[in-house]
């Protein structure tokens, strides 16, 4: 390994990259997790159904079984869907990070004022 340390910008330009990757991939595994998800659901529908028409304990507890892996998926998902967030946020952080160090402070975004500025001080 070099003594040399790393630039700023060359930290902020591999963390920018590492985290739109975790993004994309994340995000793909949440839709491939969606998409499981459904024929989940579906299945469960299907078994319901066939648990009432035959009103045999086999078909219900297979039905319950499904109904329970579908939860799990929505769980899953959902997870996949906060980090696919994060990893987004972080990869615009890091973006942000290397427009400051350039002073290109047209990719930065507007700040928004903290306070209204239409309501009056108070008594000095």
């Amino acid at each position: 390994m070099s003594d040399t340390p790393e630039s700023p910008e060359t930290i902020y330009r591999r963390r920018s990259a590492d985290f739109g990757v975790l993004h994309v991939a994340t995000q793909r595994r949440s839709r491939r997790t969606g998409d499981v998800g459904l024929g989940i659901l579906l299945i469960a529908v299907v078994l319901w159904a066939v648990a009432f028409l035959r009103n045999e304990a086999l078909w219900f507890v297979a039905a319950g079984l499904f109904t329970i892996a579908f939860i799990v998926t929505v769980v899953r998902r959902n997870r996949l869907n906060l980090a696919a967030a994060r990893y987004g946020l972080l990869a615009t952080i890091n973006a942000e990070g290397i427009a400051r160090l350039q002073r290109d402070w047209s990719g930065l975004p507007k700040p928004t004022p903290s306070e209204p500025t239409d309501i009056p001080a108070g008594p000095r």
